[in-house]
């Protein structure tokens, strides 16, 4: 997007990596670069693809940064919190 780039791009790509372990699969497609990045902005991950439903996890895939945690301290706190749900709940 152009922006300047904090600690909260980093929060996305372990977003990333949570989504894929516990879905099994990759949140965003595979393909050319441009595919990626539009995807990207998109916001269009399929969060019913997981075990459970995980406001923390959303919160790190948010495709605004400013939604996103400031600090690994707190997603860390946000993601230990016992509030999972059943996906389909």
């Amino acid at each position: 997007r152009g922006g300047p780039v904090d600690i909260r791009a980093d929060m996305y790509t372990v977003g990333l990596l949570l989504y894929e372990m516990l879905a099994g699969r990759q949140a965003r497609p595979q393909g050319e670069l441009y595919e990626v990045l539009r995807a990207a902005n998109g916001g269009d991950i399929d969060f019913s693809a997981l075990p459970y439903e995980s406001p923390a996890l959303r919160r790190l895939l948010s495709p605004d940064p400013e939604q996103r945690f400031a600090t690994p301290a707190d997603a860390r706190e946000a993601l230990a919190e016992p509030n999972l749900q059943g996906a389909g709940a």
